[in-house]
């Protein structure tokens, strides 16, 4: 059986160091911006997705969070 695959939306490096020790028994795949996981999800759709609120180039996580939900109507989504 393959683990989950949680999709981090996360800029910040040592955060994602913690997400990446707390879930090491998950599938972890990590973009540092809400315009990189639009292009992402439909390639590699996530069980769960991790949604920081500030983002690299400026972006505000919560501005996605429409298109995530519409992307993903099933997926837990975290926002921190």
């Amino acid at each position: 059986m393959t683990p989950a695959r949680i999709l981090i939306i996360e800029d910040d490096d040592f955060q994602f160091e913690i997400y990446e020790e707390a879930l090491a028994k998950y599938e972890l795949v990590r973009v540092t911006t809400g315009s990189e996981a639009l292009k992402l999800i439909p390639q590699h759709p996530p069980d769960a997705l991790i949604l920081d609120h500030v983002l690299d180039a400026g972006e505000l996580g919560l501005d996605f969070l429409p298109q995530f939900k519409e992307l993903l109507p099933h997926v837990p989504i975290i926002i921190v």
